[in-house]
């Protein structure tokens, strides 16, 4: 990528804001925290868990999905790609 892209892209310019904004403080691991804090919620992506409590029941079928997909192995998801593959030629 080229540097004029890089230094436009207004994701990577509010990230160097948040490392570059801690630089004369005391505690920079605690600002970088609390800016990443700040920078997170103004972005307001739907990443992780939802804020409430309880587990809920959609979460658990998730993660036994998961677990049932990776307890699989390596050779079984390798094995299904070659397939995959395979059915595009």
């Amino acid at each position: 990528m080229k540097r004029s892209q890089w230094g436009q892209c207004k994701l990577t310019n509010a990230a160097i804001w948040v490392v570059g904004s801690c630089d004369q403080a005391e505690d920079v691991s605690a600002c970088t925290r609390e800016q990443v804090s700040r920078f997170d919620q103004a972005l307001r992506l739907p990443v992780g868990w939802p804020d409430r409590d309880g587990v809920d029941l959609l979460q658990v079928v998730g993660w036994l999905i998961a677990a049932v997909a990776l307890g699989q192995g390596a050779p079984f998801w390798f094995d299904l790609l070659r397939r995959a593959r395979e059915l595009r030629k």
